[in-house]
């Protein structure tokens, strides 16, 4: 494990660690929660993706449109989070 036993409880009956499953929960809102410039509200168009090519093992999100509403209210491209 990459984790030491201080950082992660195995809970299970077995010790087999190449059967691992980790969840990962996060309200990320990428673009705000507001309705943006396609009429959308920004939270109903974002999408979420496991990516384990090239050994990155990377969790990450982004917007749908690409584009959210910023703290004056503009319409402004959005990033990926991961």
């Amino acid at each position: 494990m990459i984790l030491g036993n201080d950082e992660i409880t195995n809970e299970g009956t077995t010790d087999d660690e190449d059967n691992i499953i980790v969840g990962l929960y996060m309200d990320e809102a990428v673009g705000g929660s507001q309705p943006s410039c396609d009429g959308a509200f920004e939270s109903d168009d974002d999408n979420a993706f496991f990516d384990r090519s090239l050994g990155l093992n990377l969790v990450y999100t982004w917007d749908g449109s690409g584009y959210g509403v910023d703290v004056p209210g503009r319409c402004e491209p959005t990033g990926d989070l991961g």
